[in-house]
């Protein structure tokens, strides 16, 4: 019988992004979870990886913070030594771009008078 593989969702730390994008922005869970039109309960499970974000969830968060968790996410976990040296060099300098993007969210949320 023939090995079954996983989708590439399913091996995406997705997850992970989303949770580094949402500590960037600031926000607890249940303020994402209300800006991202979804329950407390279906963001702990998104953001604890026991549960797919659905991508009208990925797109909310897009929209919130201006960068794509799913492509984040591929950027930063999977293995990219199999692509093209083009590609590496793409995905790696759109990497580099947007944790630049959520070091400046980290830095200006830092800087905001309490209780902004």
């Amino acid at each position: 019988m023939p090995r079954r593989i996983k989708p590439l969702e399913s091996r995406m730390p997705v997850h992970r992004a989303a949770m580094l994008i949402r500590r960037a922005l600031g926000f607890t869970k249940k303020r994402m979870a209300n800006e991202t039109g979804c329950s407390h309960q279906e963001w702990a499970k998104y953001e604890s990886g026991t549960r797919a974000i659905p991508f009208t969830i990925l797109e909310a968060i897009r929209d919130l913070s201006g960068i794509d968790a799913y492509v984040l996410a591929y950027c930063l976990f999977f293995n990219h030594n199999k692509l093209p040296g083009s590609l590496q060099k793409i995905l790696s300098e759109l990497r580099d771009e947007w944790l630049k993007q959520i070091e400046i969210m980290t830095n200006v949320r830092h800087k905001l008078p309490a209780g902004y």
